[in-house]
C-alpha cells in the first residue's frame, strides 16, 4: 500500500488505478501473460498496454516511474536517461 501522500495524489490525479485479484480472475493472468507478481500495467486510453513493471518498486522510485509514463517520456528515452535528468 502506498504511504507517501505525494505519490497517492499523483497517482489519483493522473491515472486510473485498478486492482486485480489473480486468484479470483485467473483468466487475466493467462490473457496478459503474467509471470510474476506484483505487476503494474500501464494502458493507454484505448486500453492497449504501453508498459509493464513486474516486481516490487520502492516508494522512492515509484513517483519517477509514474512521471515517466504520464509525461510520455517512455516514447523517446529510457527510464535510466529520464531519471538521470532529474
Amino acid at each position: 500500500m502506498l504511504v507517501r501522500p505525494e505519490i497517492r495524489s499523483y497517482l489519483a490525479e493522473n491515472f486510473i488505478p485498478i486492482l486485480v485479484d489473480f486468484d479470483k480472475d485467473p483468466g487475466i493472468v493467462k490473457e496478459y501473460g503474467v509471470r510474476g507478481i506484483p505487476v503494474i500495467w500501464f494502458l493507454d486510453r484505448q486500453g492497449n498496454r504501453i508498459r509493464q513493471v513486474t516486481g516490487y518498486i520502492p516508494e522512492d522510485r515509484f513517483l519517477p516511474v509514474l512521471q515517466y509514463i504520464q509525461t510520455d517520456a517512455y516514447n523517446h528515452q529510457s527510464f535510466a536517461a529520464f531519471t538521470a535528468d532529474k
